[in-house]
Formats: structure tokens, C-alpha cells, sequence
């Protein structure tokens, strides 16, 4: 995401906006990291919908591990966005399930045995948190979920704003709230992986800083 930032900076004639953005984007993530890093990382599944879940080598996969969480998927070998089979999820028996609004819970029987339904630890994430990554969206993804898997530490990790120019400045309070949900059932679509949108949307974030030093 760093990178993307960058050659967006490069190409919208903002290297210096972009540059505070990958450092206000780093400073966030590292408080957070730092901040829970001692603490136990229960195991965790993130649901697309479809029986779709993420392996390693995704966003969302680095977003768990960031905000001090395993993935099972990725444990299970399994790489990007991939089916997991029921018996993996049984056998794996996470204790969190990540999930954005309207997509469910399977209803079936390897997921109401797990540990994360039976205790209703749930963990629902904005959509477009997950699905277009961008420094806002990373920012606000990893303390969202740090803050329901681990309230009391995560807690600590100092939210980082950013000054009119867009640089990183003093701490101050978190500005995300976790929402944890019951399991749901409801049929739904998967949600997308927007790149291209997080990219125009970034574009537009750099414009706008760079307006600000204009006026």
C-alpha cells in the first residue's frame, strides 16, 4: 500500500502528501502493533461469503496479524482468496470470525460448533475497510479489530492524527469503535476487493491535501 501511495503521489504531482500519508499510515499501524504484541494471538477466520475466506499473501491477512490475531486459513496453508472446506474450519475451530455487514455465518454445523460462535465473538468491519485498501482504510481496520480481540491493550496504542497538512502530530484518543456482532445467517453476496477505487480514492485524497497548501 506504501508503494501505491507513493507512485500515486508521483503521478497527482504530490510526492510530499504522500509521503505523510505512508508516515501518518506506519505511525498508526506500529502503535497498534507494538501495542498488542505481547499478547496471546487467538486463532481467527475472515468471511467473504460463498465459503470464501483470505490465506496468506492477502490485505486482510495482514490486517489479522497486525491487530494480534492468527489466521487459520493461512495455518491451513491455504494462499489469497480460496474455498475453505468445512472439516479445515472444524479441525482449525477459530475463536474470532472477521466478517463485514451481510455476509453470514454459515449455517452449518462446523461453524456453530466453533469456539467463536459458541462464545458470539464476532467481529464486523466496515466494507470498505476491507474491501479497498488504502492508509485510512488500514488504519482503521487494524484498530477496529485490535480493539474487540484485545480491548484492554489495544487501548494503549495512541491514535495518531494528522495536522492540516497532512502530517503526522501528537497523539490523541482512538477514533474507531468496534462493533461485535452475534453470528448471523442471513444469505448475502461476497463483498469485492476494490484496488482500483482505493487508488482513485487516494488520488482524491492527495488532490485535496494539496489544494489545502494552495489555498
Amino acid at each position: 500500500m506504501a508503494e501505491t501511495t507513493t507512485l500515486t503521489g508521483r503521478l497527482v504531482g504530490e510526492c510530499e502528501g504522500a509521503r505523510a500519508t505512508n508516515a501518518w499510515m506506519r505511525a498508526n499501524v506500529d502503535e497498534v502493533r507494538t501495542a498488542v504484541a505481547g499478547e496471546p494471538r487467538p486463532r481467527a477466520l475472515s468471511l467473504l461469503g460463498g465459503g470464501f475466506t483470505v490465506g496468506s499473501g492477502t490485505f486482510v491477512h495482514d490486517v489479522m496479524r497486525t491487530a494480534g490475531l492468527s489466521n487459520v486459513a493461512a495455518d491451513a496453508e491455504l494462499t489469497g482468496y480460496q474455498r475453505i472446506s468445512p472439516e479445515v474450519v472444524r479441525e482449525r475451530d477459530p475463536e474470532w470470525l472477521l466478517r463485514t455487514p451481510g455476509v453470514p455465518v454459515p449455517d452449518e454445523p462446523a461453524y456453530r460448533e466453533t469456539t467463536a460462535v459458541r462464545a458470539n465473538q464476532t467481529v464486523t468491519v466496515d466494507a470498505n475497510w476491507l474491501n479497498q485498501p488504502a492508509p485510512r482504510s488500514i488504519v482503521r481496520a487494524v484498530r477496529t479489530v485490535a480493539l474487540a480481540v484485545h480491548p484492554a491493550a489495544a487501548a494503549d496504542a495512541a491514535y495518531v492524527p494528522r495536522d492540516a497538512a497532512g502530517t503526522p502530530t501528537a497523539t490523541a484518543e482512538p477514533t474507531t469503535t468496534p462493533t461485535t456482532t452475534p453470528a448471523s445467517t442471513t444469505a448475502a453476496d461476497s463483498p469485492g476487493f476494490g484496488v482500483l477505487a482505493a487508488a482513485v480514492s487516494l488520488a482524491a485524497t492527495l488532490l485535496a491535501v494539496r489544494g489545502r497548501r494552495r489555498l
